[in-house]
């Protein structure tokens, strides 16, 4: 049996007992007869079975369809008509269980009956059920008030990562390098490579306070990153964007920059060992994919922060989470499909 199981099945014994043992505290009269003390025993141990568990399931229903976080005045009344109204129907069906099993008197499925029956089980349990609707609110504000201050982190946060990329010094140093040489050799070359690099720093730019963009536009922004690449790594780096159709889909802007970004820093990048880099789209993800041939000083920590910043980015803006497939042979990141307006 599971651990979360046997914990249930113990809590509802305890339940059951301390059910059974308040037979001795409202029903004085039943101390003198034995065999009507455990009948009522009885009665009141399922009675307390059936409030207190079945309490705790529509709270848990009603968690699921309405939650405090979007309106905590609906949850409320909710809460209390759902408990009352399962309440009364539960001290029926059991008074009528009793009624048909031992007999009992028919007036037991009176409303008076109902009341000098039911009526300590009914108060200790909705004592109980108001406590615990109480520390339920109680504790979902808190948690509620504790993840948006860690969203705010995580935004700042990969604000300020998207800030870092912006002045990138080595990407930035290589470029120039790259067009430094271009300059000698090739001056239409030369103004297209130009032309690109604004692009790149124009778009980091423009969407450095934005939460998602459209996927065409980030599509846009990297065939500029990668020509930029081509050129220094020539035939050694192909990037194959296989995405058809991208109306209508978001993504975390430079998402799609840092994987390629990751994939050309820790794999080698050359003629005779070329990287292949593909881009594509499998179901509601879009991955990217390269073969793998790590550095010999592969910086996997750096490798490891910066997929942890995109996974706490897509953590904030879908309920998917980031996969990563990794089998020796080539390593690829799917990235949720992000459809919503933000």
């Amino acid at each position: 049996m599971k651990e979360s199981s046997r914990k249930y099945l113990l809590g509802t014994l305890m339940i059951a007992g301390i059910g059974f043992l308040a037979t001795g505290v409202y029903c004085t009269s039943c101390w003198s007869e034995p065999k009507h003390f455990l009948t009522v025993g009885i009665y009141s141990a399922f009675m307390w079975i059936l409030l207190w568990r079945g309490n705790e399931a529509v709270s848990d229903r009603l968690d699921q369809k309405v939650t405090w976080a979007q309106n905590p005045a609906r949850r409320l009344i909710f809460g209390l008509l759902g408990h009352m109204v399962y309440t009364v129907v539960a001290m029926f069906l059991i008074n009528y269980a009793f009624y048909l099993i031992y007999g009992w008197n028919q007036d037991i499925l009176t409303m008076e009956g109902l009341m000098n029956y039911s009526i300590p089980a009914v108060i200790i349990t909705f004592i109980i059920a108001s406590f615990a609707t109480a520390q339920t609110f109680f504790l979902k504000w808190r948690e509620l008030a504790i993840e948006k201050e860690r969203m705010e982190k995580e935004i700042i946060n990969s604000k300020y990562e998207v800030l870092k990329n912006q002045v990138n010094p080595h990407f930035l140093f290589n470029s120039l390098n790259v067009l430094t040489s271009l300059v000698y050799k090739d001056a239409d070359l030369s103004a297209a490579y130009i032309k690109k690099l604004s692009n790149v720093y124009r778009y980091v730019l423009d969407v450095r306070d934005r939460e998602v963009v459209d996927l065409k536009e980030e599509l846009a922004f990297i065939d500029s990153y990668t020509f930029l690449l081509k050129i220094r790594h020539s035939d050694g780096l192909h990037v194959d964007n296989q995405l058809g159709d991208t109306n209508g889909v978001k993504i975390a802007p430079l998402s799609l920059q840092m994987l390629v970004e990751n994939a050309v820093k820790h794999n080698v990048v050359s003629e005779h060992e070329p990287l292949t880099i593909d881009i594509g789209r499998e179901g509601d993800f879009i991955y990217v994919k390269n073969n793998l041939q790590r550095k010999s000083n592969n910086q996997s920590k750096m490798l490891k922060v910066g997929l942890e910043n995109i996974t706490e980015r897509y953590r904030i803006l879908s309920d998917r989470a980031v996969e990563i497939e990794d089998d020796g042979s080539f390593f690829k990141v799917k990235l949720p499909v992000l459809k919503m307006e933000r």
